[in-house]
């Protein structure tokens, strides 16, 4: 058995704010896959947003290519976030009453106050940088990735 060298782990933890990670999206510097939610789920996790319900960490991989990141886990809620930000659907259901004026609204359309609250929401990111080896990072999104399957 060849054992991998604990050195060689480079993971980085910063708090991102959804407006920077709707920018980092847009530039194409995090590659996003589409998402398999219906409009009624991505609805659901954007009132979870305005109810400021935590967001779930979320796990990145810069080691592969210096000018692209991956996401290793939580995609769906990048996709939802950027398309929700960038108007790509409009808010289908809400569950609470106080929300209810939204519906059918894109991100645009919101009030300013609504806007800034998705703006300034902080999701923390976890990267596996630059230096880590390849058979580091691989096993490392293993573990990532197995960990969340067990929830």
């Amino acid at each position: 058995m060849k054992y991998l060298d604990a050195c060689e782990v480079n993971i980085h933890e910063r708090a991102v704010r959804l407006r920077e990670l709707t920018e980092m999206v847009s530039t194409g510097e995090i590659i996003v896959k589409e998402s398999n939610w219906d409009i009624d789920e991505m609805s659901k996790f954007i009132e979870s947003i305005l109810l400021r319900i935590p967001i779930p960490n979320v796990y990145i991989d810069e080691t592969e290519d210096f000018q692209k990141t991956t996401i290793i886990w939580n995609n769906k809620l990048i996709y939802t976030i950027t398309a929700f930000m960038t108007n790509k659907f409009r808010i289908s259901m809400v569950k609470f009453e106080g929300y209810k004026n939204i519906v059918g609204l894109t991100y645009s359309e919101l009030g300013r106050h609504i806007q800034r609250r998705f703006e300034e929401m902080i999701i923390r990111v976890y990267s596996i940088v630059h230096g880590t080896s390849l058979p580091v990072s691989a096993y490392i999104r293993a573990r990532i990735r197995q960990m969340h399957r067990e929830e």
